[in-house]
């Protein structure tokens, strides 16, 4: 039922790959988010405007197939937590 298409789940690997392939200041987007640090601070603090920001964590969003910020967060966790990438800070 549906219109046939089947979602895959990506193993952790394949999302460490993805995580990977991103640059240094898309990686600083990711891990600003599980920290909750504000898209003004992060922006003041990369040297960017918070629109170009929200425009990259989109394309980030886009690169791994999700849809919501927190989505970020959960992998990143997910992540650590197996110790594929450092872990988070508190």
């Amino acid at each position: 039922v549906g219109n046939g298409y089947v979602e895959r789940r990506r193993t952790l690997n394949e999302l460490l790959v993805l995580f990977q392939q991103l640059d240094d200041i898309d990686q600083k987007i990711c891990y600003s988010d599980t920290r909750g640090e504000s898209t003004k601070n992060l922006a003041a603090s990369i040297g960017m405007t918070p629109r170009s920001v929200e425009l990259r964590r989109n394309k980030i969003l886009e690169h791994f197939g999700l849809r919501r910020t927190i989505d970020i967060v959960i992998l990143l966790a997910r992540l650590a937590e197996h110790g594929l990438i450092e872990p988070l800070d508190s």
